[in-house]
């Protein structure tokens, strides 16, 4: 199964997780694999040992291409629960290195929208939520928040638009535009 993926800014490479967590990144056009790494920290086992649950949901290349953010809930222990924390991590995806990690919230956040635009320096994450999601805004070269900001709503994905000033945001019956103050 393949839960999330991405094609980097240039469009020459696309990458995917799978359900073991293992993130594969392709040259496109020829189709060739180019890179393998594992995301362990968003796998659990379910009871008994043999069912992987991968919480890992999305994928987002770094502007310049250099660098993968995988995002989804962190291993809880407890397979198909959305329990645990909401989890962001950054790779280098060439080497498969681990630069930077963000947990965020606890007990019943799984990141479900993920986008790392190319005129901002910061990466935007949305768990889904039951009640009313948020949206966190994450400096990806330090792992901190640089700003929460409540969605009002449960969170299923999110667009950054190209100027990188807002964030539209759909959930459950709902389409939300934020503006991204200067």
């Amino acid at each position: 199964k393949v839960f999330a993926c991405a094609f980097s800014p240039d469009g020459k490479h696309v990458a995917a997780a799978d359900a073991a967590c293992r993130v594969i990144v392709w040259e496109a056009d020829s189709g060739r694999e180019a890179a393998r790494f594992d995301a362990p920290s968003f796998l659990t086992i379910s009871k008994g040992g043999n069912l992987p649950s991968c919480g890992l949901r999305r994928l987002a290349f770094s502007p310049d291409g250099r660098s993968l953010a995988v995002a989804g809930k962190g291993s809880s222990g407890e397979a198909y629960v959305i329990s645990g924390n909401g989890l962001v991590q950054v790779f280098d995806w060439q080497t498969g290195k681990k630069s930077s990690e963000q947990k965020l919230g606890g007990g019943n956040t799984q990141f479900e929208g993920l986008s790392w635009p190319g005129k901002s320096g910061w990466v935007v994450a949305a768990p889904f939520h039951p009640a009313n999601g948020a949206l966190y805004f994450i400096d990806p070269s330090q792992a901190r928040i640089l700003k929460e900001t409540p969605a009002t709503m449960q969170v299923y994905d999110l667009a950054v638009n190209e100027a990188s000033d807002a964030v539209y945001v759909v959930g459950r019956g709902k389409a939300v535009k934020f503006e991204i103050p200067a």
